[in-house]
């Protein structure tokens, strides 16, 4: 039996590491995604400003592939960083799940009539 406990402690005490370390990873992954957010938001200006200066005869055409290839990793950076937060925030559900006892949720009768 203590065996057991002990099994039971060291469990729920993982589980709250892993619970506390997805929640600093969310906080760090959205600061981030604002960062990327901002990112995309100025190559897109970028661009925007090498376009007019392309039309010009200000910049080459090579100039203008650069910009954009640059504009689009920011736009990459930013998905990657919005796809990592969403994973994140699934596995701190999945994590907080697992604090429900079993069985809570299950019985029907107490969401009223059917």
């Amino acid at each position: 039996r203590a065996a057991r406990e002990s099994d039971v402690r060291r469990l729920r005490l993982d589980l709250a590491e892993r619970v506390e370390v997805a929640a600093r990873r969310i906080s760090a992954l959205t600061r981030q995604l604002a960062r990327r957010n901002e990112d995309v938001n100025r190559q897109d200006e970028q661009f925007t400003a090498a376009q007019i200066e392309f039309n010009e005869g200000l910049r080459t055409l090579p100039e203008l592939v650069e910009d954009r290839l640059e504009l689009e990793a920011a736009r990459l950076n930013e998905v990657s960083t919005r796809f990592a937060l969403l994973r994140e925030t699934m596995e701190l559900k999945a994590l907080s799940n697992s604090l429900i006892p079993a069985g809570i949720g299950q019985d029907r009768s107490l969401y009223g009539p059917q």
